[in-house]
């Protein structure tokens, strides 16, 4: 039996499972089903995959699989992927966003409950507002799942060593009722552990 995972609600009414597996660091990215299974298994219900990544459709299958076993309130969520995070550091250019993100869905086999823009630096920064708007567009349109209209989740590194840095975007964030998901949540280096805060 697995143990129970707490939720923080969105605004939205949809809820997160506050601990999520990044299933793109470190060994899961080179064997994504073995490492999506061992965290189901260890309970956790929250898993991420991105472009990046390069497995969504491993993950995907994990989780299609899974959900046929009965597992219950499995939370997927993948992201746009671009710029520093790709090789070449290119963005993805504003003509792409969309066709990028049909492509993430169609390699997941469904479509996320959350779909992320990974960095600021995933597409030209004059763009973002525009790339804001194409989710938007995709989730009046049942093509995405969870967009609250402004940003119901932000996912930045947090931990010990940069709480002064993140103080006036935390503040901000709280204002506006924004969540947010850290990584590299329990040391500095290259882990893929997530956590949600309000």
């Amino acid at each position: 039996m697995s143990p129970t995972v707490q939720t923080i609600e969105l605004k939205s009414g949809v809820k997160v499972p506050w601990l999520a597996w990044g299933n793109g660091s470190g060994d899961a990215r080179k064997v994504p089903i073995e490492a999506g299974l061992a965290a189901l298994k260890a309970g956790i219900r929250h898993i991420d995959t991105a472009q990046a990544y390069k497995n969504e459709e491993a993950t995907g299958e994990v989780l299609t699989k899974s959900a046929s076993r009965k597992i219950r309130s499995l939370l997927p969520l993948s992201v746009l992927s671009g710029g520093i995070l790709v090789e070449g550091g290119k963005t993805v250019p504003l003509d792409q966003v969309r066709p990028a993100i049909q492509e993430s869905i169609k390699k997941l086999g469904f479509i996320p409950d959350l779909f992320l823009i990974h960095t600021p630096f995933t597409v030209d920064l004059t763009d973002l507002k525009k790339t804001w708007q194409i989710l938007e567009e995709m989730k009046a349109a049942g093509e995405l799942k969870e967009i609250d209209y402004k940003p119901a989740v932000n996912q930045l590194e947090y931990h010990p060593y940069l709480l002064a840095h993140l103080e006036p975007v935390l503040a901000i964030q709280e204002k506006h009722g924004i969540i947010t998901e850290s990584f590299r949540t329990f040391d500095s280096s290259n882990s893929s552990s997530h956590w949600w805060t309000t």
